[in-house]
């Protein structure tokens, strides 16, 4: 991707990294969705439902090292959650793993990455509007997450309401900004 729009973000990146690591963790999931919201402006993300991290070019059998320069460097289809983490690793460089590491379980690499900053809860929450009913069950210890009948008609609504994969990805992103890095239905 040599775009020189991309170039410039990616050093806008490399410019505000030291403000990112002394951040809240609130305020490092806003600098996230910013990111998020920039990288599907740049197509360097596409959002697509039940795609955590996807790639055209690679095959199935096919395993790739996945991190900062890797997710730089390389279009991706992605959920809200893997844009997310294509997000918070592209700014980082604080992840090693390989494209087989990479399942929808509390207990992955990516998942684990995630929960640096994000809850388990938040990140079903998402992962549910995004894809309108399917999400987590479990937290990384393993604890069960479930969500009250209002949350889960607020979830679906959400997904309805927003349209598209996109559309959806990028109303999360506003919603999670607006909220001040938490994402509230």
């Amino acid at each position: 991707m040599e775009n020189p729009t991309i170039k410039e973000f990616l050093c806008k990146i490399e410019e505000t990294n030291a403000t990112f690591k002394k951040s809240t963790k609130a305020e490092k999931r806003v600098m996230i969705v910013e990111d998020c919201l920039k990288r599907i402006q740049l197509q360097m993300i596409i959002p697509l439902r039940q795609r955590f991290l996807s790639l055209d070019f690679l095959k199935d059998s096919e395993d790739v090292e996945v991190n900062k320069e890797f997710l730089n460097s390389n279009r991706c289809q992605v959920c809200a959650k893997g844009a997310l983490f294509a997000s918070y690793v592209g700014r980082t460089n604080n992840f090693l793993s390989g494209k087989k590491d990479f399942q929808n379980d509390s207990n992955d690499k990516p998942h684990i990455k995630l929960s640096e900053i994000f809850s388990h809860k938040q990140l079903s929450l998402i992962e549910f509007a995004f894809e309108g009913e399917k999400y987590l069950h479990q937290n990384l210890k393993g604890a069960n997450i479930s969500f009250p009948p209002s949350i889960r008609t607020k979830a679906r609504d959400f997904y309805i309401k927003n349209g598209v994969s996109e559309e959806r990805l990028i109303a999360i992103c506003e919603n999670i900004i607006r909220n001040k890095g938490t994402f509230i239905l």
